[in-house]
């Protein structure tokens, strides 16, 4: 499992960062290891979780898991 931080979500499950690539990079090292990709939750407060597909993605961003408020656990399932 890996906690992520970000700027937004959205409900397609999308981050925004801060720009850097650090999680995206961190994300796909496990890939380039043949070891299974950890279940990425990400926590928010609920004022950072926007409307579908809000959020611009780029090919090399990772979608969430989950998103975690407070109030409410969106999940893709």
């Amino acid at each position: 499992m890996r906690w992520n931080i970000g700027v937004a979500f959205d409900r397609s499950f999308c981050r925004l960062g801060h720009g850097k690539g650090y999680y995206d990079h961190l994300i796909a090292s496990f890939s380039s290891t043949k070891k299974s990709k950890p279940l990425l939750v990400a926590l928010a407060f609920q004022e950072q979780v926007l409307e579908k597909d809000k959020v611009p993605i780029e090919p090399h961003d990772w979608s969430m898991d989950l998103i975690v408020t407070p109030k409410m656990i969106l999940s893709k399932e």
